[in-house]
């Protein structure tokens, strides 16, 4: 008896690595589209300054070196790209609350618009394309990307923890010596 599908027309379910190959060739589809979104007029930032803009809007507020950790950078090639993102009205970089020496990173409202722009490009691309599909392929496609997602989500995990918000701690309460604690009279 061979796995299927349910609802399918008695195809055996396919190996992991025929799915992987199937998979690529799909994703490299998406790259090209991504691309083109990319590249249309009026985005002016780079591949790699794109990624850092996605993933502190992912993040929302995350530490330089936090950035540079995900994006797989050294921290100076990773400080240059926020200089140029910064310059650009694209970001913005604040003290760190607890620790004044890290750098905390946000987007600005020109560095959300840009990237809300950007996707609504990929998405009316991704419109485009789904829209040749029959109803059946699109509901088929949904389902096999919802599971890969759960399956996916434990893999994907981020490297860099979001920027946690300072919690306030009160304040220390002197504290009374006591007999043997007491400085020796005399």
């Amino acid at each position: 008896m061979t796995d299927q599908h349910p609802g399918s027309r008695s195809a055996p379910l396919t190996s992991p690595d025929e799915v992987a190959t199937a998979l690529l060739t799909a994703v490299e589809s998406l790259v090209v589209l991504w691309g083109r979104a990319h590249q249309a007029p009026g985005t002016t930032v780079s591949t790699s300054q794109l990624r850092a803009l996605i993933t502190i809007d992912r993040h929302r507020r995350i530490h330089l070196r936090g950035l540079a950790e995900e994006l797989g950078a050294a921290a100076s090639v990773t400080s240059r790209i926020c200089d140029r993102l910064q310059t650009a009205g694209l970001i913005d970089r604040d003290v760190g609350e607890a620790d004044r020496r890290q750098v905390i990173l946000r987007l600005t409202r020109e560095g959300a618009a840009l990237l809300a722009e950007l996707r609504e490009r990929r998405r009316a691309g991704l419109r485009a394309t789904l829209a040749g599909m029959a109803p059946a392929a699109r509901a088929s496609l949904l389902a096999g990307l919802e599971e890969y997602h759960r399956a996916a989500e434990p893999v994907a995990q981020p490297v860099a923890p979001p920027v946690a918000q300072p919690v306030a701690q009160p304040a220390a309460q002197p504290v009374a010596p006591t007999g043997h604690d007491a400085a020796p009279a005399g």
